[in-house]
C-alpha cells in the first residue's frame, strides 16, 4: 500500500511517498517543485530509485528523448540535444545506415577536414551526396556534416524522431522503457512482493503524471 501527501511553501510544493502500513509504513520518497506535477514526479523517482537504482536515469533520458520529437531531421539543435541525450550522434547514425544497405546499396563515408575561418570545416561525401559542416571543433561539424546526409538519403521524414527509430537501436519511447523495467522487476528472485506492487502502482502514476498538461 502507498499514500502522498503534499504540503505547499512559498512558491513550491513538496510531495512525499509513503509505503506499507501500520509499523512498516515508511517514506519511501520525497520531491519538491513549483508545481504538485513536478514535486509528485521527484518523488517518484526517488521512491524508484530505492527499487531500482538505474531506473531513474533512464527516466531522466526519456524526458530528454522528447525534447528531441519536435526537431526536424535538418534542426541546427539536433548534434547538441543528442548529446545531452546521451544517444547516438548523426554521424554514428549515418555509419548504421551505411551498414545496414552494404548489401543493396554499398556507400562509403569520405571526409576532408580544413581549418576555416569559423572555425573548422568538414567536407563529407557519401554516395553522390556531398556536403559542408562547419563548426568550432572537429566533432560537432562531422555530425553537422553526417546530419546533412541523413536528410539526403531521407527526404521523406519529417523529423530527426524518425530517424531515430529507424537507426537507434537504443531509443524508446517512455512506455517502453517502463516496460523494460518492469520484466526485469519481476523476473529477479530478490525482489519482494511489495517492490514488484511498489513500481506497478508507481509506473501508472509516472503514466497519468505524462498525460496531464497542467498541475493537479
Amino acid at each position: 500500500m502507498y499514500e502522498w501527501t503534499f504540503s505547499q511553501g512559498e512558491g513550491f510544493y513538496q510531495a512525499e511517498v509513503y509505503i506499507g502500513e501500520g509499523e512498516s509504513r515508511q517514506r519511501s520518497g520525497k520531491g519538491v517543485g513549483k508545481t504538485k506535477k513536478e514535486a509528485k514526479k521527484r518523488a517518484a523517482e526517488e521512491a524508484l530509485s530505492v527499487v531500482m537504482p538505474h531506473f531513474v536515469p533512464t527516466l531522466e533520458q526519456a524526458d530528454k528523448m522528447k525534447e528531441l520529437e519536435g526537431l526536424k531531421v535538418d534542426d541546427v539543435r539536433v548534434v547538441e540535444k543528442s548529446s545531452a541525450a546521451g544517444i547516438d550522434s548523426p554521424y554514428m547514425l549515418l555509419c548504421e545506415f551505411v551498414r545496414r544497405n552494404e548489401l543493396f546499396l554499398p556507400l562509403e563515408i569520405t571526409f576532408n577536414v580544413t581549418q576555416c575561418q569559423s572555425g573548422v570545416k568538414y567536407v563529407m561525401s557519401c554516395g553522390q551526396h556531398r556536403v559542408e559542416g562547419t563548426s568550432l571543433n572537429k566533432q560537432t561539424a562531422k555530425n553537422i556534416a553526417a546530419q546533412k546526409i541523413l536528410k539526403l538519403f531521407h527526404p521523406t521524414l519529417s523529423s530527426w524522431a524518425d530517424l531515430l527509430q529507424l537507426y537507434n537501436k537504443d531509443t524508446n519511447n517512455l512506455d517502453s522503457l517502463h516496460d523494460k523495467e518492469v520484466k526485469l522487476l519481476a523476473e529477479s528472485t530478490v525482489s519482494s512482493q511489495l517492490n514488484r506492487q511498489l513500481l506497478s502502482k508507481l509506473r501508472d502514476e509516472m503514466k497519468k503524471l505524462g498525460e496531464r498538461t497542467g498541475a493537479d
